[in-house]
C-alpha cells in the first residue's frame, strides 16, 4: 500500500509539470482581462510650497485652493507650509517649488527665485511691481486695496449721502454674480472731515494709507491731517484707513461700517507667487491660480483680483475696479523691507510730499 500511495503521488506530480505550460498560458495579460488605467493607483508626486506673511489673511484662501488644484491633478499633492523669512534665508535651507510671499518680505529675490516667462491673463502695469534687474521674479494673484472706514452713525449724525450697500452673497454658486445697478454712494467730498480729523477719531494702517489719506484730504486740512496721526487710536468707535479685507472682516464680525475708495489706486497688500523650482507641477499651479474661475474665487473671499476677468460682488468691489483699471499701481516687491516702506510712507507724510511721487519712487 505504500508503495501504491509513493507510486500515485509520482504520477500526479509528473501530470501537473506536463499542464504547467498551458496553465501558465491561461494567465498571459489579455484586453480582456486588462486592469482599467483609471482604476490603478496613480504615481503620487508632492508640490512644495511655502507661504510668508499672513497680513492678507488669506490662509484659507490658499489652502483652499490648493486643494482644489491637487483634485484636479491626479496623484498630485500639495504640501503648503507656513514659514518665515529666516527659513528661507538659512544657508541650509531645502528650498520649496513655489513661494508665496508679500509686498516687502523679501529682497534680492535672485538669491532663491528662478525668472518667470509665462504671465498670460496678468495686468503688465501690476507685473511691474515682481520685477528685480530686469528680470520676472514674482507673479502678483490677488491683493486689498485701502478703503476709509466709516462708523454708520457718524453719517447719519451728519445726514451724509448713503453708502455703498452689499448685495446678497453669490459665494459658491454655479451661476454668476448679476449686474450691480449703480446707486448714491458715499464720496469723499461728503465725509464729515471736521469729525474725522479729531484727535483720536482716525487709526490709519501703516503704509500707503497714510499718503492716500493726504492726496484725497481737501485743501486746508493736511495739517490737521498730520497732526491727527500724533493721537491715533484703534477704537471700534474710530474711523479707519485700512485694507478692503480688514474692512469686511469686521463689518463681519458686526461693526457697523460704510466704506469709501481711497485713492490713488495702489495697494500695498499683495499676494506674489514665485519659482524656487521650475518644475512642471509649479508652472501648472501658477496657470491654474491666473485662470478667471480661481481669480473670482479670491474675489469672492474679499480681495481684487489682478487678472482683473472676475466678476464684482459688491458695489464696493466694482468701484475699486474701476479705479484700479486705468492705474494699477503696486509698490517693488522687492525693493524695500516692509519697515522700510512704513518708514518712508510716515517721513513723506509729514514732511507734506506729493503722495504719487512717494507711490512712483516705491515702484
Amino acid at each position: 500500500m505504500r508503495r501504491s500511495g509513493l507510486l500515485s503521488a509520482l504520477l500526479l506530480t509528473a501530470a501537473l509539470f506536463c499542464a504547467m505550460p498551458g496553465l501558465l498560458r491561461s494567465f498571459e495579460s489579455t484586453d480582456a482581462n486588462r486592469m482599467d488605467e483609471r482604476l490603478r493607483p496613480a504615481e503620487t508626486r508632492t508640490l512644495t510650497v511655502w507661504v510668508l506673511g499672513d497680513e492678507l489673511k488669506d490662509g484659507g484662501l490658499l489652502s483652499s485652493l490648493c486643494s482644489d488644484f491637487e483634485k484636479e491633478h491626479r496623484g498630485l499633492r500639495v504640501f503648503l507650509r507656513r514659514v518665515t523669512p529666516e527659513e528661507l534665508e538659512k544657508e541650509e535651507a531645502v528650498l520649496p517649488e513655489l513661494v508665496f510671499f508679500q509686498t516687502g518680505e523679501l529682497i534680492s529675490p535672485e538669491r532663491w527665485f528662478k525668472p518667470i516667462l509665462q504671465t498670460e491673463g496678468i495686468d503688465p502695469n501690476a507685473l511691474l511691481s515682481g520685477q528685480s534687474g530686469g528680470s520676472l521674479y514674482a507673479v502678483p494673484l490677488w491683493f486689498s486695496p485701502n478703503v476709509l472706514s466709516i462708523p454708520a452713525q457718524w453719517l447719519k449724525d451728519s445726514g451724509a449721502a448713503p453708502a455703498v450697500t452689499e448685495p446678497p452673497s453669490f459665494f459658491g454658486l454655479a451661476t454668476s454674480a448679476p449686474e450691480i445697478k449703480p446707486k448714491e454712494t458715499l464720496t469723499l467730498e461728503t465725509l464729515p472731515w471736521s469729525k474725522l480729523l479729531a484727535s483720536g477719531a482716525l487709526w490709519i494702517q501703516q503704509g500707503i494709507g497714510a499718503q492716500q489719506m493726504l492726496f484725497v484730504c481737501p485743501d486746508g486740512l493736511e495739517n490737521e491731517l498730520i497732526a491727527a496721526q500724533s493721537q491715533q487710536s484703534a477704537d471700534a468707535k474710530a474711523a479707519r484707513a485700512w485694507s478692503l479685507k480688514a474692512h469686511g472682516t469686521a463689518v463681519k464680525a458686526g461693526e457697523a461700517l460704510e466704506a469709501v475708495p481711497l485713492l490713488p489706486a495702489v495697494s500695498d497688500q499683495v499676494r506674489y507667487l514665485s519659482f524656487c523650482k521650475d518644475s512642471e507641477d509649479a508652472k501648472k499651479l501658477l496657470t491654474y491660480l491666473v485662470t478667471p474661475a480661481v481669480q473670482a474665487k479670491a474675489q469672492e473671499a474679499g480681495y481684487l483680483a489682478v487678472s482683473g476677468n472676475a466678476p464684482a460682488y459688491s458695489l464696493l468691489q466694482q468701484h475699486l475696479k474701476e479705479s484700479y483699471q486705468s492705474g494699477l499701481l503696486f509698490p517693488n516687491a522687492f525693493a524695500h523691507t516692509r519697515q522700510e516702506l512704513n518708514a518712508l510712507c510716515r517721513d513723506s507724510l509729514l514732511r507734506r510730499v506729493d503722495p504719487v511721487e512717494t507711490l512712483l519712487k516705491l515702484r
